[in-house]
């Protein structure tokens, strides 16, 4: 199972610097299940709101891709629980103030690494403090 963060969502659904680089892991892992949590589908709603005030994209095109996240991509993956104890390892990595984690990562962090699960991203702080913590990273540009 790869564990899909927000980063990764929005690549696959927005022409973003790294989509071909999410684009090419999601094709490699065709045997590996893709997964995404409630937190990933809050955050894609979130960044779309953000996208459209700062005018990268109009409310139509932002409502497109939402509905393509939740009819085309969120079904093709599995969603994953988040639990509590998500929320206290998410915090632990928060007061690992070296990491730099903001909240939203560290919460994508600690879902994947309860999950065992590699971490597809394209945030290179995100990355880099999953690599310090020994967790596969996919698809980083």
């Amino acid at each position: 199972m790869t564990y899909l963060d927000t980063s990764a969502v929005l690549a696959l659904l927005t022409p973003e610097p790294g989509t071909a680089l999410v684009v090419d892991a999601v094709g490699r892992a065709t045997e590996d299940p893709l997964c995404v949590s409630a937190w990933t589908a809050t955050e894609v709603a979130s960044a779309l709101g953000i996208k459209v005030r700062t005018r990268a994209l109009s409310p139509t095109q932002a409502t497109q891709v939402l509905r393509a996240f939740r009819s085309e991509l969120r079904p093709a993956c599995r969603m994953v629980a988040i639990v509590e104890s998500d929320f206290a390892a998410a915090e632990a990595l928060l007061e690992r103030f070296e990491l730099g984690l903001l909240t939203g990562d560290a919460l994508h962090l600690a879902i994947a690494r309860r999950l065992g699960a590699p971490l597809l991203t394209l945030d290179r702080r995100l990355a880099a403090s999953a690599e310090v913590l020994g967790v596969e990273v996919v698809a980083l540009g």
